[in-house]
């Protein structure tokens, strides 16, 4: 698949999640989706930035968009400390992040797991014998997230996707409202196969 448009600094990649078989577990196929993140994600980040350990994430969307988040504070608010002495790790999905959260306690290193609040990730939670604390988004106080897109804002996300839509061409309208349930990435996907 050819790139949308230019890479910068905070820019990354969301797929629609089919599932397709891929030779390697970085490839994607699917409608692209490059969102700038920043001042397009709610404030309920803020708690994870004050965490005093290294921070392993389900995946690398989901530490970008925290990247982006804190970096957007940081950059443009002063009011968050670069942490350079705590990691920011990814997991190639939730069943292997026990092998992320083992590699830090064998570096005896303090450590905090956020991940999705999907089934799949809350059974993984209550299964996880490691000593870091595990946190799924739905354990954010006055959250209600299902994945880290849901932390976007419903109006960057129709930005983005009508971007997307107009520079390739194609005729399908997607817009989300507040209606469409916390997740967010799960309508996107319904409706994209809608024309399949």
């Amino acid at each position: 698949m050819t790139l949308l448009s230019d890479s910068t600094k905070n820019m990354f990649y969301l797929q629609d999640f089919r599932k397709e078989n891929h030779e390697h577990q970085n490839k994607t196929n699917g409608l692209g989706i490059w969102l700038q993140s920043g001042e397009n994600t709610t404030p309920h980040m803020k708690g994870m930035a004050r965490m005093e350990e290294d921070k392993i994430f389900e995946g690398w969307r989901d530490k970008k968009i925290y990247e982006c988040y804190k970096n957007s504070i940081s950059n443009s608010k002063g009011k968050l400390k670069k942490e350079t002495s705590y990691g920011l790790l990814h997991a190639m999905g939730v069943k292997d992040i026990e092998r992320i959260a083992c590699t830090c306690e064998n570096f005896n290193r303090k450590y905090v797991i956020i991940s999705d609040s999907d089934r799949v990730a809350i059974e993984k939670k209550r299964d996880f014998k490691g000593s870091g604390k595990w946190i799924c988004y739905s354990d954010i106080e006055n959250v209600e997230a299902v994945t880290s897109e849901d932390f976007l804002t419903i109006k960057f996300i129709n930005d983005s996707i009508k971007k997307v839509l107009t520079k390739e061409n194609i005729k399908t309208q997607i817009i989300l409202n507040n209606n469409n349930g916390n997740n967010k990435l799960s309508f996107i996907t319904s409706e994209l196969e809608k024309d399949c």
